[in-house]
């Protein structure tokens, strides 16, 4: 395996580093006798800012051939204004093939695996509650997600906010628990199913796991989840 960085989405992560400013200064009013979350609020915030710092980050899985779209010049206008592709990697090296690579992005995949799992751990829930939300985020990001040829896998941001109400539901004894759980480790393996779906007629440079496409609804969860450990 071997990293590679690619061009962020400055969009994205302006937006996110704009919604985190104002959280970073309620870490310093949060009152540490309320706040009942295992890992302290600014222990927190700086995991969440390093994912997102580190989404730029791929960690190549394996390479192989998949047949390049014919792109119009207003199509490849589309990708670079829809998701910041950069037109030579639209166009690609090979007029008729892509050398497409399957990746999981370190600060989208990776690491808020890691962390999820050790959330998971650590809280008291039953592993019958959360397998059951992630269950369910995992059938419903298989649903909404799809192939955009150019792009790769792509899901609807929105989908991370599912999360919430099934926390809510199934575990509301720890909401913030249960809705990073099923939003990180839902959505993660709900990708992957995804790529058994892959046409190799319809290629893409790159299909990133957590990365262009798919970061945002997984890290929808972790802001929420921040919001809510210093509410």
């Amino acid at each position: 395996m071997r990293g590679i960085v690619r061009y962020p989405d400055l969009r994205v992560m302006l937006f996110f580093l704009l919604i985190l400013i104002p959280i970073f200064i309620l870490t310093y009013r949060t009152d540490q006798s309320a706040y009942a979350f295992p890992l302290d609020p600014f222990t927190f915030f700086a995991i969440s800012l390093l994912f997102l710092l580190l989404s730029m980050i791929e960690v190549v899985i394996f390479e192989m051939k998949m047949k390049k779209p014919h792109y119009t010049e207003r199509e490849i206008e589309e990708l670079e204004r829809l998701y910041s592709i950069p037109r030579e990697e639209i166009e690609g090296e090979d007029g008729r093939l892509y050398n497409s690579t399957i990746t999981l992005n370190l600060g989208g995949f990776i690491l808020p695996l890691i962390f999820a799992l050790y959330i998971a751990l650590i809280s008291p829930l039953a592993l019958e509650e959360l397998v059951i939300i992630t269950a369910i985020m995992i059938a419903l990001t298989n649903l909404l997600a799809s192939i955009v040829p150019g792009v790769g896998i792509v899901i609807p941001p929105y989908v991370g906010l599912f999360a919430l109400p099934l926390a809510l539901i199934v575990t509301p004894e720890d909401v913030i628990t249960g809705m990073l759980v099923s939003g990180i480790i839902g959505i993660e393996l709900g990708l992957i199913t995804k790529i058994f779906s892959i046409d190799r007629e319809l290629g893409s440079p790159v299909f990133s796991i957590g990365g262009r496409g798919s970061f945002e609804s997984i890290y929808i969860p972790i802001i929420l989840g921040l919001l809510f450990a210093l509410w």
